[in-house]
């Protein structure tokens, strides 16, 4: 299987032309073989060289980098707002983790929890730079490590409802 080059919402507009077009055609044999092809493209597209997901990888870059930051916290807010700090990262890779494992249909509300885990993590590294704990690099730098990670799960949710939205189309035309 060919690795993608573009975006996947490039690759999404590509697919949707082409299934209009089988549709358009009732070509409904290239259309399934279509639907097999998308779905096992954005299966790859989750997956780096080492047959990991990116997003995992992004995830542990970001929880090594915060653990050094929360190492150097004051004495009373390491095991206060740190500790907080780590138990929402924790969570996040466990519901990464666990969204990889189950059904595509579950993965959306798995997704839902691991961005608002994002949103806390940001409104707690904030804090601790408004209280001058960390300093601004520190702050800029783990706020770009969580900005990558929330446009990979951003792709992911839409990978996820456009998946849906083609298998509805593609049965509703089949049906018709």
């Amino acid at each position: 299987m060919p690795r993608f080059i573009l975006s996947s919402t490039d690759h999404c507009k590509t697919i949707l032309i082409c299934f209009r077009t089988q549709i358009e055609g009732e070509n409904f044999e290239i259309s399934e073989s279509l639907l097999l092809f998308f779905e096992r493209g954005i299966y790859e597209m989750e997956k780096n060289k080492d047959n990991r997901l990116v997003i995992i990888v992004k995830i542990e870059k970001y929880i090594e980098y915060m653990l050094t930051i929360l190492l150097k916290l004051p004495r009373t807010e390491k095991f206060s707002i740190g500790t907080e700090v780590k138990t929402s990262m924790y969570e996040m890779l466990k519901n990464i983790l666990l969204a990889s494992k189950i059904d595509k249909s579950k993965r959306l509300q798995i997704y839902n929890i691991v961005d608002s885990n994002i949103y806390y993590q940001r409104i707690c590294i904030r804090m601790m730079y408004n209280q001058k704990w960390i300093d601004e690099k520190k702050y800029k730098h783990s706020n770009e490590l969580l900005a990558e990670i929330g446009k990979i799960l951003a792709e992911l949710s839409n990978l996820l409802q456009y998946i849906s939205f083609f298998f509805c189309l593609f049965f509703i035309f089949r049906l018709s």
